[in-house]
Parts: C-alpha cells; sequence; structure tokens
C-alpha cells in the first residue's frame, strides 16, 4: 500500500529584472483577520482584486522589502486557511 500525499497550489512566481511577481488565489476568510495590517499597497490590489468564489486572485509584484514581507502575510494566510 502507498501514501497519497494531497498537494495544494500557493503561488505561481514570474521572476523579472529587479522585482517578481506572485499570483495568488486566496479567500476572502484568509485576508479579512490581516487586512488591517497590509500595507496601503496590498489593500489596494486587494480591494481591486480578480474576483472568483469567495475571494479572488492577486497579482502582488514585489520590488522592495516591505512589498515581500506583506507577501509572506499573504502566503501565511492563505496557509493557515486550508482544508487539510
Amino acid at each position: 500500500m502507498h501514501s497519497v500525499r494531497k498537494i495544494k497550489h500557493i503561488c505561481d512566481v514570474f521572476a523579472e529584472s529587479g522585482a517578481f511577481s506572485a499570483l495568488l488565489q486566496i479567500s476572502d476568510s484568509a485576508v479579512k483577520p490581516i487586512y488591517d495590517d497590509l500595507s496601503e499597497y496590498a489593500k489596494s490590489l486587494w480591494d481591486n482584486k480578480y474576483p472568483c468564489s469567495s475571494g479572488g486572485w492577486l497579482d502582488y509584484r514585489v520590488l522592495n522589502a516591505d512589498q515581500l514581507y506583506d507577501l509572506k502575510k499573504l502566503i501565511s494566510a492563505k496557509m493557515n486557511n486550508f482544508n487539510c
């Protein structure tokens, strides 16, 4: 007998010179608890997300350490919200 691991998609990463973008789908329930702690840039992306189901898609472009910090918060919130 062999074990089966469930695989969850976290995000797609697109590299460019001096920056990168992460495309991630995230639910409203994952973002709601951290929304007030996000930067104005991250809030703007969330407020203008491409809607999907009970959340949306974010195309998060990272140009500096503060944006990377917010992206880490979003990914962590997404991971904590997985129903495994």
